[in-house]
């Protein structure tokens, strides 16, 4: 890694743990309206937090009890696994399975690949649209140009 590398990876780090800095004794937090209850995740850093390579488990663990992946659960995870802030996030963004973002009730996943696409998958866009009445929220970059 260059130094220019380096310096930006340490920057991102700072910033995030000067932020968590204040929530290393709190046991809930306020995210916007909403209180997350850190201590709901205590039983899954106890079992995994000592263990190397458990970053992916302890995130899907963490999504299955919030629905989704707050700030602020990254920020205890990076601080209980030791594992930089940077390297957490990273690691949720990387990977389509975590959310960042409270969803709906119901989720709806449109393949676009091209086994679906070359069956007529984009007819179920405008369909879903029409009958659900929605609005596509999010789309893959390389899925529409």
């Amino acid at each position: 890694m260059n130094s220019t590398a380096k310096r930006l990876e340490q920057t991102v780090n700072d910033i995030v743990s000067t932020e968590a800095a204040d929530l290393s004794e709190s046991k809930s937090v306020i995210v916007s309206t909403e209180v997350v209850d850190l201590g709901k995740l205590e039983p899954v850093l106890e079992e995994y937090a000592a263990t190397p390579g458990s970053l992916i488990s302890i995130l899907q663990k963490a999504q299955d009890i919030y629905g989704y992946l707050p700030l602020e659960v990254m920020r205890h995870i990076a601080k209980k696994t030791g594992v930089k802030p940077a390297s957490v996030y990273g690691v949720a963004t990387f990977y389509t399975q975590f959310r960042l973002k409270p969803v709906g009730k119901h989720v709806i996943l449109l393949c676009q690949g091209t086994a679906c696409h070359v069956n007529g998958s984009d007819s179920v866009l405008p369909a879903r649209r029409t009958r659900l009445r929605t609005a596509v929220w999010w789309r893959c970059p390389w899925a529409y140009p």
